[in-house]
């Protein structure tokens, strides 16, 4: 007969039946380590439960700006950007970019990409090139 397994209740729900004390003392040492590390940190188990169902406050990262900022002070020494990004927000950059003769090419997800470079299709010349990742696939080795 086996020491411990998994069975089943009179009402049908699963089980795991402990049948050495030893089993049962070794999860009620487990359960209070890890009883003490949660108190060591601080951390009350209904303080915790509480917090659980708080939202999250985040703050606006500004890697946005940042990126644009470097772009506008780095633009004389570069004739090409790739910007790895669909989002429709560096549309102005990218304009702006096109405006001062640059080539710009934006890598984008399938389907992901800002409807606000459509615009920037309709230029005359210099437009951007737009590229899907998954169309360069074929051309990447693993």
């Amino acid at each position: 007969m086996a020491n411990s397994g998994y069975g089943q209740t009179a009402n049908g729900e699963m089980s795991y039946m402990f049948f050495k004390e030893q089993q049962l003392k070794e999860v009620f040492d487990l359960i209070s380590d890890l009883d003490t590390e949660l108190k060591q940190l601080n951390i009350e188990i209904g303080d915790l439960q509480i917090h659980l169902k708080e939202p999250v406050k985040r703050r606006k990262c500004d890697f946005d700006c940042e990126l644009v900022m470097d772009i506008i002070a780095e633009k004389d020494n570069f004739d090409c950007l790739i910007l790895f990004s669909g989002d429709g927000d560096y549309k102005s950059i990218v304009e702006y970019l096109l405006d001062n003769k640059k080539q710009v090419i934006v890598m984008h997800p399938f389907g992901v990409r800002g409807r606000e470079y459509n615009e920037l299709l309709a230029r005359n010349e210099n437009r951007p090139y737009l590229c899907a990742v998954e169309k360069l696939t074929q051309f990447i080795k693993l």
